[in-house]
């Protein structure tokens, strides 16, 4: 629109003049040449003022580049965002896992140091209370417990070696035994030494009397005092025999006995 206006500016000033010139010549009115020019003149000036074409399409192009080249800025820095953000709630979840598991460690570490410092616990008291009482039978010397009843064999069996073999075998499996007892009760400790003392170095015997002892301790313990009649009659056993518990069943068995009939 600004080319227009220009061209019919400049073509009205060129008839302008020339309808001057002519006028001047044939000496005619000057006014139309003088109208058409400066009707030249003034299109002229307007296609002037007017912005080009050309301008306003470059302008229009550089606005759509400009806000195109800002969309993609935009867009990126909104990808960028939202990637950085998804790395840190990675980060984030990573290091909460990471902690929960630590967590979990500690925990289930603490627990098995709690339950292997109660077990040492446990072993050491049973240690300590193990060595309050003692097996004499495992501080005697093998070696001489096997002459000694290799000995006595002979003397029991004079001659005889298949029966000082089977008293030499059968007193020796004995003694073993015996040596293998774990003494954890005081009890236990009193009715060996009871045997050991009744029957010297006949192991067997002392085996058959200890084991007799033993389950006569356990039913005492076993009993139902449910009356002082038989509360009196246990004590009384008690006091008569001590801890001869197989004397002590015994007794109260037939007190009772006579009692209740």
């Amino acid at each position: 629109m600004d080319a227009i206006f220009g061209l019919l500016g400049v073509l009205g000033i060129i008839i302008g003049v020339i309808m001057l010139v002519v006028a001047l010549f044939k000496k005619r009115s000057k006014k139309m040449a003088g109208i058409v020019t400066v009707l030249g003149l003034v299109f002229f000036i307007i296609g002037l003022s007017l912005p080009s074409n050309e301008v306003e399409t470059v302008s229009s192009e550089e606005e759509a580049e400009d806000v195109q080249e800002s969309d993609e800025e935009t867009e990126m820095a909104e990808k960028e965002a939202e990637e950085a953000k998804a790395k840190a709630d990675a980060e984030a979840l990573a290091k909460e896992e990471a902690d929960a598991q630590a967590k979990a460690e500690a925990e289930a570490q603490a627990i098995a140091d709690a339950k292997a410092k109660e077990a040492a616990e446990v072993e050491a008291k049973k240690q300590e209370e193990s060595t309050k009482f003692s097996n004499a039978i495992q501080a005697l010397d093998k070696s001489s417990v096997e002459k000694e009843v290799l000995a006595q064999a002979e003397i029991d069996w004079d001659g005889d070696y298949e029966m000082q073999d089977y008293q030499y075998e059968n007193q020796m499996s004995a003694y073993a035994s015996l040596a293998n007892l774990t003494i954890d009760e005081e009890h236990e400790e009193v009715l060996l030494n009871n045997a050991i003392n009744d029957w010297d170095n006949d192991y067997e015997m002392i085996v058959y009397q200890y084991d007799n002892q033993i389950a006569a301790y356990n039913w005492v313990q076993d009993l139902n005092l449910d009356t002082d009649v038989k509360k009196n009659i246990l004590q009384a056993a008690l006091s008569n025999w001590g801890s001869d518990y197989e004397m002590v069943q015994y007794e109260y068995e037939n007190q009772l006995e006579a009692y209740e009939n």
